[in-house]
């Protein structure tokens, strides 16, 4: 039911040579291990390749800037929740889709929060977050199950598009981790966006 693009595997990445891709393990541990200790926004690219011990040629090479090496970083952890979901979708039966629906932007609620300053450096490459295959996966997910919850008269009919972009925008990742420097808890936020979320799908708003 659920035959949506997966993100990208490791098989389909090109065959690097043993060196190459010990550089590439180096690289993507030490720039973790800042990222933990100092946050992705403090994290300079000089600070990485002197943490892996490469060069900064030998660091461009493998990646073009800052915002495509967290990209990289969050690959493994985003392709991981990707399959754990759509097993679980595989599984969903009957389920109600809106319930289906509020899984899984909590579990995308809780990467979020989990990555924040990580996501919001990287959703700076190239067009931003809204092209690229992460965003573009869960948008045309949350499509899909409100379409299939409209259809099973779980909430009114409305355009599915226009909605899952509202509700994904509201997980933007520099919003999110302004929340986080404000003294907001995670466990809050999570909350009071499901409330939200699901409060206007089930109660769309009518203009005047």
């Amino acid at each position: 039911m659920f035959e949506l693009p997966m993100l990208s595997t490791p098989s389909e990445a090109p065959v690097e040579r043993a060196d190459a891709a010990e550089n590439r393990r180096r690289i993507l541990a030490a720039a973790r291990e800042l990222v933990r200790e100092q946050g992705a926004c403090a994290v300079s690219m000089d600070d990485v390749a002197r943490k892996a011990g490469v060069g900064k040629g030998t660091l461009y090479r493998r990646f073009a800037d800052k915002a495509t090496l967290m990209v990289a970083l969050l690959d493994e952890e985003a392709r991981a929740m990707q399959a754990d979901v759509m097993r679980v979708f595989a599984q969903s039966g009957q389920t109600p889709r809106l319930r289906l629906l509020a899984d899984f932007l909590d579990r995308v609620a809780e990467f979020t929060l989990a990555n924040a300053t990580t996501l919001e450096v990287s959703s700076r490459q190239g067009a931003g977050r809204f092209e690229a295959p992460y965003y573009r996966w869960q948008h045309e997910l949350v499509v899909r199950l409100l379409r299939e919850a409209i259809a099973r008269g779980e909430c009114p009919d409305q355009d599915a598009e226009l909605l899952a972009d509202a509700i994904l925008i509201a997980l933007d990742p520099a919003l999110l981790a302004l929340q986080l420097r404000r003294g907001k808890s995670a466990v809050a936020i999570r909350r009071t966006y499901l409330r939200w979320v699901l409060g206007g799908i089930q109660k769309p708003f009518q203009p005047a």
